[in-house]
């Protein structure tokens, strides 16, 4: 058999490794994968046969057979998509062939043994044969060594023939199956075992966990899933346990190992049933809430009808499956655990199965010490070496080693999973009873509903006691591990008495506050006054008990993000008897204020709508740089500070509550608390839960953030439409943006760019959404020295490029939103006669009109006093007036050159990790474009000197439309200039300067006045030529 050596080590030298232990993998694919346990390192890879080959059957309207490549197990599917497990394995089959079952399949197979040697170290591997060998064994393999060990496999062989079929071109069932000859894990070593392995159900994903405390060890593809794990040694193979889950769980166990802290992951029990090239097969399987299921059976109805054996499981994800009504194929997939078969087969010799089944392979779930445990819902394996629970939920979880843990918290533990346990047996019970008793739908339902309510009494009432448990021990590890910080922020840490000073006052440690100045009220009982700290006026938050846990972590999250001026600032806590109270800074204003309420006008005078969006951003950014997603950002969170001595006003992010922390490293985060924020808010991935998206990342907060920038541009309008239809419309991605109305023409160009990043920042798709930090690096933000700036970047940039290469191409393309038309016609008239003077302009092209800008910017101070004061002062007042008459210039300008966005000059503007989505008519039609193509002017011959043998002279040219020609010889006497084009010319002699020629350039400006009728001509293209001007 050919093998593949990957990690080839010298047989002389490497003696330290010869006598490691080697973990063995045996793949559906087929062939062994020997993985070192340490370093996950592939030592080496012998192809061999799948362990299973299974005849494909043609008819779907027959009863289809899956094995199980693990153990030889084999699963009935109907044709009416009933799916079902015989109560026997193919190596069981074979010990009892010839055998007929009771419902008439007859059952034939043989069996047959190799033995092969293989050296450990190399992955080299050869067929023993002992009848043909003298010595036999090792002697008769010249490359075997002292450290070659005998594997052994065996192979079944199955043929299953229904006689009770009425089809006369019914055909017989093959199916073969390969073991290879393992010694089974004793309870000693199963308890000893240090690993936990995870592989999937269609992958070759494989990821190995410590056991004690179920952190992350490696993680390796081995492109096919695993079937069978070993242990390699001196003796052979010893067979180890491993757990099959599906992809999604395996995502979300993988996230968690890596942070060392697996948290309670609900697991339930399925079947995958897949295909290969070798057939289809079944294997069971752990998914999660994320993962779909197939259910075999119609679900129970809400009125009488048919009997149903079909199991009702609020909790479960279940797709009932329809297909099979019409017999249309088998659905691939993870289907609910099927029931077993109660079959009957000839008496005949028993087979010792020990070895063969090696069943769900987990880690004992009682383990010693703190580790993760996984609890399956089989009931057929509740042998030693197999963690055990009857209930249908499977908790996959870390124990804490916190020891400060009381014994009620144990308790609680140990008595809700009673309550599981001893629900999911009165669940079988019921099932069985009333399947026995169809007529007692009724008594049915009434009984259940006792069980249920009687059930539920019990889990709220533990439930409660454990809640208060939590939150006392919670309040004494917060004074404990806190009191030192809050007395130095003015709180002694213990718990102090109210003090009543008269006229709704009352102090608290050093907190003072009148109970009668309400600033707002939370939910939970949250109260927000008004009051003092240290001579400073604060707000006082004051919380209920039952949410200490949340103040703890909100007053966490503030000491370490207050430092940023757009972080509300925190400065002490107290507590008494009943409350605790967290004083943070005072703000003068929300932004719901800032935006509808009576004081919109004034707070509008001391802030800049552009300067409230760019510093929400920035507060943002910082916390999502300190890895905290915030998860309730509305206008009411975000708040306005008082004008300092300055009259500076800030704004500020609040209302830590539902914050969610980042591990160190990690982007997301999981939604097993529900889901968090204030509805109207929160972003579609949120709502739709795990079922949809794998996790969740901190894109909910910019979500919601393009919610509150079109709530203040609009003045109170909601992105989503109405309160009533509002996180529906959020669902089905129903926006309108069209109550975005500029109120000068100086906003127009900013009320399309903020248009446009509102529509990427609520895109339904969270990877799409840009970062906190892209957002404040937005266009729609910078100041006119930025826009400036880059608008003669760009201008340089194109300056001397054809119409058809990028970035012009793209300047270009389009560009009649930014031109409207002609953009002469929307300059002043005296802007327009100047820039007509000396050069050439198309109205239809961007590139001319940058370079008007430009052109103007840099003769700024040669204009007259009309014309500076048209265009207003250098850099505010001439950016205005360029994009108040041009509003799409900024945003059409910015998306065409992200192809230049790596370009060294360019990268200040851009995001290296994010490109916002260009508008639509980007990749519409463009009539103009291929005008311009034929109005480029191409260049020419370079000039070159006049010899005695020349009869070209100036006097000899042709005058072009669009060409400079000064009719003066350069400098240089011996050299003179050919009739070039434009930009041919402005190569040649950028450096010109043309005050030499004083009278001809006087001559030439009367001669222009003359004629100022002809100066700009309308061709029959529509685009404008003009008489040329002097060069930039």
């Amino acid at each position: 058999m050919p093998i593949r050596n990957v990690s080839p080590r010298d047989d002389c030298t490497d003696v330290a490794r010869d006598e490691e232990t080697l973990m063995v993998f045996s793949t559906l694919g087929g062939g062994l994968t020997a993985i070192d346990p340490i370093t996950s390192e592939i030592r080496w890879i012998i192809a061999d046969d799948p362990p299973v080959v299974a005849e494909q059957q043609q008819n779907v309207h027959v009863p289809q057979y899956l094995p199980d490549p693990r153990d030889g197990s084999i699963y009935q599917l109907s044709d009416r998509g009933n799916l079902k497990k015989l109560p026997y394995t193919i190596p069981q089959l074979v010990a009892n062939a010839p055998c007929r079952s009771s419902d008439g399949i007859l059952y034939s197979g043989k069996k047959s043994d190799t033995w092969f040697i293989v050296d450990p170290k190399t992955g080299r591997r050869e067929k023993v044969s002992f009848e043909d060998s003298v010595s036999g064994g090792k002697n008769s393999i010249g490359w075997a060594t002292s450290r070659s060990i005998y594997l052994g496999r065996t192979q079944y062989t199955v043929m299953m023939y229904d006689s009770l079929t009425k089809d006369k071109n019914a055909k017989p069932w093959n199916i073969t199956f390969y073991d290879y000859s393992a010694m089974a894990t004793t309870p000693d070593i199963s308890k000893d075992y240090e690993y936990l392995h995870l592989t999937t159900t269609s992958s070759g994903n494989i990821l190995t966990l410590n056991r004690k405390d179920g952190k992350f060890l490696w993680k390796n593809d081995l492109t096919s899933p695993v079937v069978a794990a070993f242990l390699l040694g001196s003796e052979g193979l010893l067979s180890i346990p491993f757990t099959t889950v599906s992809e999604e769980a395996f995502e979300a166990i993988l996230e968690e190992s890596k942070e060392g802290n697996v948290n309670t992951i609900k697991l339930f029990q399925t079947l995958y049933v897949g295909e290969c090239r070798h057939g289809l097969y079944a294997l069971p399987s752990l998914v999660d809430k994320s993962t779909p299921r197939i259910s075999t059976a119609p679900a129970i109805k809400l009125l009488d009808g048919p009997h149903s054996n079909a199991k009702d499981d609020d909790s479960k994800t279940v797709y009932v499956n329809e297909v099979f009504e019409k017999n249309a194929g088998i659905l691939l997939g993870h289907y609910n655990v099927p029931n077993d078969v109660t079959l009957q087969i000839a008496p005949s010799k028993t087979v010792d199965n020990d070895n063969i089944d090696r069943g769900l392979a987990t880690i004992n779930a009682a383990m010693n010490g703190p580790g993760l445990s996984i609890l399956s819902s089989d009931k057929e394996k509740q042998s030693s070496d197999v963690g055990v629970q009857t209930d249908p939920v499977i908790d996959m979880e870390i124990e804490s080693t916190n020891s400060n843990k009381s014994s009620e918290n144990n308790a609680f533990k140990k008595t809700k999973k009673i309550i599981l346990l001893n629900s999911g047996k009165v669940q079988r019970f019921l099932n069985e009873w009333f399947m026995e008793h169809p007529s007692g739908q009724v008594h049915q339902i009434l009984f259940v509903i006792i069980i249920l309510m009687a059930a539920m009494f019990w889990y709220m009432r533990s439930l409660t006691r454990e809640l208060k448990n939590q939150s006392e021990n919670a309040s004494k590890t917060y004074e404990n591990s806190s009191g030192n910080s809050r007395g130095s922020n003015g709180s002694n840490g213990s718990t102090q008495e109210p003090a009543d000073l008269g006229n709704g006052y009352v102090r608290i440690g050093k907190i003072s506050f009148n109970s009668n100045e309400v600033l707002g009220k939370g939910c939970e009982g949250t109260f927000v006054f008004r009051g003092t700290f240290e001579e400073r006026f604060v707000a006082v938050k004051r919380l209920l008990p039952e949410c200490f846990t949340f103040a703890d972590r909100e007053v966490a999250l503030l000491r370490e993000s207050d430092a940023h001026e757009n972080v509300v600032r925190y400065f002490c806590t107290e507590e008494d008897r009943q409350f605790r109270y967290i004083a943070v800074e005072l703000c003068a204003a929300t932004l719901q204020d800032y935006t509808e309420g009576e004081r919109s006008s004034e707070l509008r005078a001391q802030i800049a709508v552009w300067e409230v969006l760019k510093q929400s951003a920035e507060g943002l950014n910082h916390l999502h740089s300190l890895s905290i997603v915030h998860r309730d950002i509305k206008p009411h969170n975000v708040l306005l500070s008082y004008p300092d001595i300055n009259g500076t006003v800030r704004v500020m992010i609040s209302d830590f509550g539902l914050c969610k922390k980042l591990h160190h490293g990690k982007t997301s985060f999981s939604r097993r608390s529900g889901v968090t924020g204030t509805e109207g808010w929160i972003a579609p991935e949120m709502m739709r839960g795990q079922r949809t998206v794998k996790r969740t990342t901190t894109s909910v907060d910019i979500f919601s953030l393009g919610c509150v920038y079109y709530y203040v541009l609009s003045k109170g309008y909601h992105v989503f439409g109405d309160p009533l239809k509002r996180q529906a419309n959020i669902l089905t991605y129903d926006f309108n943006i069209c109550q975005l109305k500029a109120e000068t023409k100086e906003e127009q160009s900013k009320m399309i760019l903020a248009g446009q990043l509102i529509v990427d920042m609520i895109h339904k798709e969270p990877q799409s959404r840009p970062s906190a930090d892209c957002i404040r690096n937005h266009p729609v933000f910078w100041n006119n020295q930025t826009i400036l700036a880059f608008f003669q970047d760009v201008s340089d940039r194109v300056e001397k490029l054809q119409f058809d290469v990028e970035p012009l191409k793209s300047l270009e393309r389009n560009g009649n939103s930014v031109v409207l038309g002609d953009w002469h016609l929307h300059l002043d008239s005296v802007i327009t006669v100047d820039l007509r003077k000396y050069r050439g302009y198309m109205g239809a092209s961007v590139r001319d009109l940058l370079r008007a800008l430009r052109n103007k910017k840099h003769h700024y101070h040669e204009l007259s006093p009309e014309m500076q004061q048209l265009l207003g002062t250098i850099p505010n007042e001439f950016t205005n007036y360029w994009i108040s008459k041009f509003p799409n210039l900024v945003s059409h300008t910015y998306h065409a050159f992200s192809v230049c966005s790596n370009e060294p000059i360019f990268r200040p503007y851009y995001n290296s990790s994010y490109h916002f989505t260009r508008p639509e008519y980007f990749d519409a039609g463009d009539e103009l474009y291929p005008i311009l193509l034929k109005r480029d002017p191409k260049p020419l011959p370079k000039p070159s000197p006049i010899n005695s043998n020349s009869k070209k002279t100036f006097q000899h040219l042709k005058l072009r439309k669009g060409a400079y020609n000064f009719h003066k010889q350069m400098p240089d006497d011996d050299f003179q200039m050919e009739e070039e084009g434009v930009a041919e010319n402005r190569n040649k002699f950028s450096n010109f300067k043309f005050r030499r020629f004083s009278k001809m350039s006087n001559r030439h400006s009367h001669n222009s006045n003359q004629s100022s009728s002809n100066i700009c001509q309308q061709t029959k293209d529509g685009v404008l030529t003009h008489t040329p001007k002097e060069n930039d």
